[in-house]
C-alpha cells in the first residue's frame, strides 16, 4: 500500500516544527548524539543520566512525532516511491515507442523528399525536351481525300498545309501524349502509415484508407486503358462555290468539287464528335 497524499503532508508540517536539517550522528567520547544543522552538539537526541543516577535520553516531543512518524510511513514512502518508478517506467515505454515512430517518419518524409527532388529534375528535364518538340517544323502533311464523285482517295501527303490549312501536320518527332498519373497500390501498412500521420488513429480506418486509395487506383487505370476522345474543334468554314473560285482562282466545275469535299469534311467532323469553328 502506497502512502496517502494526507501523511505526505502530516509528515511535512512535522519536519517544520523538528530540528533543521540534515542531521548526523557523533560518537566522540564514547558518546552516541544526534545533531541537527543547527551546529548545536546532540540538539536533536542525546543521552544523560539524571541526578538520582537514571539514565536518560535528550530530546523535543516535535523530533520524537517525526522519528516515530517517519519511521511508521518508511514502507508507504517505499511502495509509493517503486509505484512512481513503475509508472514512469511505462510512460518511457510509450516515449520510446513514440520516438521510434517519430523516427521512422522522419526516414520515410527523407526519403519522400529525396523522391519529390528527383521527379522535379526529371519534369524540368520533360519540360524543356517538350518545349524543343514544340517548337519543330512540320515535315510534311496528310489528307484524307475523297474523289469529286465521293468515292474513298485514302490518305495523301502533302508539303503544306492547304488552302485552308487543314492537313493534319507530321513531325520528325511527334509531341507525345501526358499519361494520366497512376499512384503506387498501398499496402496496409501503408495505410497506417497513412493514418497515423493525418490522425485518424481507429481501428477500421485503415482498411477503409486502402479500399479507397485502391479504388481511385483501379479508376485510374480504367481512365488510362480507355480514355474517351477530347473535345476538338476544327476551323472549317462553309464557303460557296463563288467564294472558292474568288479565293482560289479554279473554275467552277473545280470549286464545286471542292466545295462538295469541304461539306463532306464538315459532316465527318461532326459525326466523329468535333465542333466546326466556322
Amino acid at each position: 500500500m502506497t502512502i496517502t497524499s494526507e501523511q505526505l503532508e502530516n509528515l511535512r508540517g512535522l519536519i517544520k516544527f523538528a530540528s533543521p536539517m540534515p542531521w548526523h550522528w557523533a560518537t566522540s567520547n564514547s558518546m552516541a548524539r544526534l545533531s541537527s544543522a543547527s551546529g548545536k552538539d546532540g540538539d536533536v537526541l542525546s543521552a544523560f543520566r539524571a541526578s538520582d543516577g537514571v539514565p536518560c535520553v535528550s530530546v523535543s516531543s516535535d523530533n520524537m512525532n517525526l522519528i516515530v512518524s517517519a519511521v511508521n510511513a518508511l514502507p508507504g514512502l517505499l511502495a509509493h516511491i517503486d509505484a512512481q518508478a513503475s509508472r514512469i517506467a511505462e510512460q518511457q515505454a510509450v516515449i520510446d515507442q513514440r520516438n521510434g515512430e517519430c523516427d521512422r517518419l522522419i526516414t520515410e518524409l527523407s526519403i519522400a523528399t529525396d523522391r519529390v527532388g528527383i521527379n522535379f529534375d526529371r519534369a524540368v528535364t520533360a519540360e524543356k525536351e517538350l518545349a524543343v518538340l514544340r517548337e519543330q517544323k512540320p515535315v510534311a502533311w496528310r489528307a484524307h481525300c475523297h474523289y469529286m464523285d465521293g468515292t474513298d482517295a485514302g490518305v495523301q501527303y502533302y508539303d503544306d498545309a492547304g488552302l485552308l490549312g487543314l492537313r493534319e501536320p507530321l513531325y520528325c518527332q511527334p509531341v507525345p501524349p501526358a499519361p494520366v498519373a497512376v499512384p503506387d497500390e498501398m499496402s496496409y501498412s501503408d495505410a497506417v502509415n497513412f493514418v497515423l500521420i493525418n490522425g485518424m488513429s481507429c481501428e477500421d480506418r485503415p482498411t477503409l484508407a486502402m479500399r479507397v486509395w485502391n479504388a481511385c487506383r483501379a479508376g485510374v487505370l480504367r481512365l488510362n486503358s480507355g480514355r474517351k476522345p477530347q473535345r476538338f474543334v476544327v476551323p472549317l468554314k462553309k464557303l460557296s462555290v463563288e467564294e472558292v473560285m474568288h479565293r482560289s482562282g479554279f473554275d467552277r466545275q473545280y470549286a464545286e468539287g471542292w466545295c462538295s469535299a469541304n461539306d463532306w469534311a464538315i459532316n465527318e467532323v461532326k459525326l466523329a464528335g468535333g465542333e466546326i469553328a466556322e
